[in-house]
């Protein structure tokens, strides 16, 4: 039976890539045309985000908008009575968002949670509200909002809490045309999580902003999503302090300003990275070459148990970064799910059991000692031996 292991979504999106290398290399190809031309790749980002957005935030939005009195709007209609209190009487709300209930409370300072919802009032849109940028909030003035500090507030409330009201209905939407955005979702998910992409999605805007004349409100949403690609790329563990820092010398004053201000209040993970890498990220050198030698081995070697040779004739040429045989054994499983590789237990045994004795066990006259001549060591001796002189070819 096949080993089975429970999958972090990082684990998944790293499987996915080994799988899939050429659909990231197209993703990645897409990605680097894009000029203030060519915004194909972007629009197709949008384009997903559109066309599963919940209809009851597009009739919102024109009801908001388009100051039409007699416009119909379901969410006002339904919950409209709700948010007035929440707004006027220390009520506040949850969202279910597996369910998408919605459940008001009448106490702000003590709602009884249950497991899957999420909480908002009006003092966590303040909250919230306070913290955006002063240019952010001076949108709302140049759409014809009124400045004054309360209505704004109020606003910013209404706008915030009907999109978590829809939130679950947007998940179910995705869901439902999974197939349809699959390749993207995770292309997108490993140039997050293993390829610095918000780092370069960064240095793409900067790019952009410089080779032509934005206007006034395309550079505040621009610098807006500046602060958001730091501060997710950081608080997330993606990419820490000190690649922004090294970015922000590459990038033109202002933009280097943002990316700083923005560390100075971000709160790191740690400063770890991504804590799970593919095979494909372990290998040193060729890294082309070493999956399709590594490939290779599984033709020939059925035995799980070999894998402990193949570490070890990887490791011995310098070929693979880690140390350790239990996290290569995951990320080999998790590349190759379909050649039936079994549990740890065995091949990390072998693993130990050869770094023990490998001077003698692959020197050319091994079969002296007595101990060695049996089935078990002459099949070791000659795999790795030949899987050596394999690896050490390889730039």
């Amino acid at each position: 039976m096949n080993t089975k292991i429970k999958l972090s979504i990082r684990e998944k999106v790293s499987a996915w890539h080994v799988q899939n290398t050429n659909a990231y290399k197209k993703f990645i190809r897409n990605f680097e045309r894009t000029s203030n031309s060519n915004m194909d790749f972007f629009r197709k980002l949008m384009q997903v985000v559109s066309e599963n957005i919940p209809e009851e935030i597009e009739e919102l939005w024109q009801c908001l908008t388009n100051r039409d009195e007699d416009a119909s709007c379901s969410i006002f209609e339904t919950y409209g009575d709700m948010l007035d209190r929440c707004a006027n009487e220390n009520h506040c709300f949850s969202v279910d968002i597996a369910s998408g209930e919605v459940r008001e409370y009448e106490d702000v300072n003590n709602p009884q949670l249950q497991k899957g919802e999420v909480l908002f009032s009006k003092q966590i849109s303040d909250s919230v509200f306070r913290k955006m940028p002063r240019k952010i909030k001076a949108l709302f003035g140049l759409d014809g909002i009124n400045t004054e500090s309360e209505d704004l507030t109020l606003f910013a409330f209404v706008i915030l809490a009907a999109a978590l009201i829809a939130v679950p209905k947007f998940i179910q939407n995705l869901i439902s045309k999974q197939k349809k955005h699959y390749q993207l979702a995770y292309a997108l998910s490993y140039f997050m999580i293993f390829d610095h992409g918000l780092m370069k999605v960064q240095k793409k805007l900067s790019t952009l902003m410089i080779t032509q004349n934005w206007d006034l409100q395309s550079q505040m949403m621009g610098d807006l999503l500046s602060r958001d690609l730091v501060n997710t790329s950081v608080s997330h563990g993606y990419d820490t302090k000190a690649d922004w820092v090294a970015q922000s010398k590459e990038e033109d004053e202002e933009t280097a300003e943002t990316i700083n201000a923005t560390l100075a209040k971000v709160k790191g993970s740690g400063g770890r990275r991504a804590d799970f890498g593919s095979i494909e990220d372990m290998c040193i050198g060729d890294k082309s070459q070493l999956m399709r030698l590594i490939r290779k081995f599984f033709d020939e070697e059925k035995e799980t148990v070999s894998l402990a040779y193949l570490f070890y004739a990887l490791k011995e040429t310098g070929h693979i970064s880690v140390r350790d045989y239990k996290a290569f054994h995951r990320a080999i499983t998790l590349a190759f799910p379909d050649k039936n590789i079994k549990g740890v237990t065995k091949p990390q045994a072998r693993y130990s059991e050869v770094q023990e004795i490998a001077d003698t066990l692959l020197a050319d006259d091994y079969l002296k000692y007595r101990d060695y001549n049996c089935t078990k060591w002459k099949n070791a001796h000659k795999v790795i031996n030949r899987w050596l002189s394999i690896f050490r070819s390889v730039n």
